[in-house]
């Protein structure tokens, strides 16, 4: 089943907001946009996503973090991650936030705990630094 999480922040001049649609299938192979997470876990990207390869690792970093629980929490033996949608706006956008995005699409599809980030705006470098505090 797709569940949608969205991902904002707004504490300066601008914000980020990135609305993230995805569900937990089993995979197979495919001809399909896909990335291998681990193993056991790939993420199968819709055809209508471009992303840059810098943003699909921060994506699969996010995915690591969570891999344990993950295997834990979903029926199938080998875990697709199909992404149907990621929206977010161009000009108002930090990809490292696609990291925590994912983390916290995890965690409401799983029903964990989200974890504690932490988001200040540096005004001079006129960018958002965002770190887990906790997980």
């Amino acid at each position: 089943m797709e569940t949608c999480y969205h991902f904002s922040v707004l504490k300066g001049s601008w914000g980020i907001s990135i609305s993230l649609k995805a569900e937990f299938v089993p995979f197979h192979f495919s001809k399909s946009e896909s990335t291998f997470v681990t193993k056991n876990i790939q993420v199968i990207f819709s055809p209508e996503i471009k992303l840059l390869q810098d943003e699909i690792q921060l994506l699969v970093k996010g995915i690591k973090e969570y891999e344990k629980q993950i295997i834990e929490n979903v029926r199938y033996k080998e875990i697709g991650i199909r992404i149907n949608e990621i929206d977010f706006a161009e000009t108002d956008f930090q990809c490292e936030a696609l990291y925590f995005a994912v983390i916290g699409w995890i965690c409401k599809t799983l029903n964990l705990n989200e974890p504690e980030i932490s988001v200040l705006f540096d005004n001079q470098k006129n960018k958002y630094l965002i770190e887990m505090v906790n997980k």
